[in-house]
């Protein structure tokens, strides 16, 4: 995966995002869990959504899966996913 700072700051973000405007929607909380955990495992970082968003509930979802994914996986992937949540709040 490639990573760019994000803006001047020294953060670096993937340079394939993650569209997340049908989690809650037409995307079930188990197939957004599985998503998001491929997307880590490929290296994005990086997480379009919007309150917008199937009415919000993309943001939702986002969330409830992160809180799975930093519960089950904290022990192997702690990096990964700290990196993806600081992208995320």
């Amino acid at each position: 995966m490639n990573y760019k700072n994000l803006g001047k700051s020294s953060l670096k973000v993937s340079q394939i995002c993650l569209g997340t405007n049908n989690f809650g929607g037409q995307v079930s909380e188990k197939a957004s869990i599985e998503i998001i955990n491929k997307a880590l495992d490929c290296g994005i970082n990086l997480v379009d959504t919007a309150n917008t968003y199937t009415g919000g509930k993309s943001e939702e979802m986002i969330g409830e899966c992160t809180d799975k994914l930093f519960i089950n996986e904290l022990s192997t992937h702690s990096q990964r996913i700290s990196c993806f949540l600081h992208m995320v709040s």
